[in-house]
């Protein structure tokens, strides 16, 4: 049996940030960002879970593309991820659901974790 994978749409800005870094690296993005969350979520100090986007800015919104506006979401990736990895997010998920929000999901933790690298956090 294959890999576990999420389907993701990340903001367009760090959608750009990652796609610039994965080059660099000589990776395909969604590869790219399979690594990053696996070291990230690998290391010992990952849990209890902070929130790197206090303000939910590169967490996607519905709507708004009726009022003229432009999108904000770049097109959907899968990330694969190992079953430790994926069980993590979703475990992180379930944490962040029960002291955040109630409609926070594991798209929700992929793009918080990336946005954290992005804003100068170590992996």
């Amino acid at each position: 049996m294959g890999r576990k994978r999420y389907v993701i749409r990340l903001h367009k800005a760090v959608r750009r940030q990652l796609d610039a870094a994965a080059r660099k690296a000589g990776h395909l993005t969604p590869t790219y960002v399979s690594a990053l969350l696996e070291k990230r979520l690998a290391a010992p100090d990952i849990l209890p879970y902070t929130v790197h986007d206090e303000e939910d800015i590169f967490q996607l919104k519905a709507g708004g593309m009726e009022k003229g506006k432009t999108r904000q979401a770049d097109r959907q990736m899968s990330v694969y991820l190992s079953d430790f990895a994926y069980d993590r997010i979703g475990q992180i998920a379930a944490e962040l659901k029960q002291t955040r929000d109630r409609n926070i999901g594991p798209a929700y933790v992929i793009r918080d974790i990336l946005y954290g690298r992005l804003a100068g956090e170590e992996l």
